[in-house]
């Protein structure tokens, strides 16, 4: 019966909480790799900026195929932001515009093909590495 129960036990190896965005740098979103499981929370925004709920994310490890982190350069980002720049009432929205032009990302796949990517500060970029780097080490143990 005891090697049951130590069967079922749950331990957290990592966990991140990691900036969205600098706009909104109260919203965290909360990633969570255990011996079990990779679970997420994650805020949602409308139009980018104005919170509104979150999303939940759990994927058991023997399921998930492949998590990879990465950088994108947003040049829509950058021509909107210099154009707020251009007056003195939104040169800050410029700025805060500007500063999430670039940003880091962590997607995790399932076998099904199915699977989730996550938006990040690039202030964040490296705890999503450290946290990628963990579970592709878990996964390749697991086989």
């Amino acid at each position: 019966m005891d090697n049951l129960v130590k069967k079922r036990e749950e331990t957290t190896i990592l966990e991140i909480k990691v900036t969205s965005n600098l706009l909104l740098f109260w919203l965290k979103s909360n990633i969570k790799l255990t011996n079990k499981k990779v679970e997420g929370t994650f805020p949602n925004t409308i139009l980018g900026f104005i919170p509104f709920g979150k999303d939940n994310m759990v994927q058991p490890l023997r399921n998930v195929s492949a998590v990879k982190s990465s950088n994108k350069f947003h040049l829509s980002r950058l021509i909107l932001g210099v154009l707020l720049m251009g007056s003195i009432i939104t040169l800050p929205f410029g700025i805060l515009i500007l500063l999430n032009c670039y940003t880091a990302g962590i997607s995790i796949s399932n076998h099904a093909g199915g699977g989730m990517f996550q938006e990040v500060s690039i202030l964040e970029k490296d705890k999503i590495n450290t946290f990628v780097n963990k579970v592709n080490e878990i996964i390749i143990d697991l086989d």
